[in-house]
């Protein structure tokens, strides 16, 4: 009776520990952020990217003429936040199928916190311009 019960209780508490772990599970492939270049009302969308890879690589694709740089390298994950250190140091917290943008907010890259990242699938979606160009330019009539 008693190995029962010792059976029972450690049973309870492998089971309790595992439902303990919040961590989410990361998605490998491409997240997406869209946002207007000028104002609320400009037709012309700005489209940024991060990039998870498989061997915990990672690219950050910043949408601007005046930076040829995209931060990449290796990340950590850890509590829900990828860290990646490049020239600056970049997080996102991951929230299901988005990245919540929760690092040092970077003017020259119009990286702000709270920007979120939705979750757009394989990386080669964040090269299908087709795609991209649909929400580049919106035509108000449709």
């Amino acid at each position: 009776m008693k190995k029962v019960i010792v059976l029972l209780l450690i049973i309870i508490i492998v089971l309790s520990i595992s439902a303990c772990s919040t961590e989410t599970e990361l998605k490998i492939g491409a997240y997406e952020y869209n946002e207007p270049f000028v104002g609320d009302d400009s037709k012309v969308f700005v489209t940024s990217h991060v990039i998870i890879k498989d061997n915990n690589e990672m690219i950050f694709r910043v949408p601007s003429p005046l930076i040829s740089y995209s931060p990449g390298g290796k990340y950590t994950f850890k509590n829900n936040v990828i860290t990646l250190v490049a020239n600056y140091t970049y997080k996102w917290k991951v929230d299901g199928d988005k990245l919540e943008y929760i690092g040092d907010e970077v003017d020259a890259y119009r990286l702000k916190r709270g920007l979120k990242f939705r979750y757009i699938g394989d990386e080669s979606n964040a090269y299908d311009i087709k795609r991209i160009l649909k929400y580049r330019y919106i035509d108000n009539n449709n």
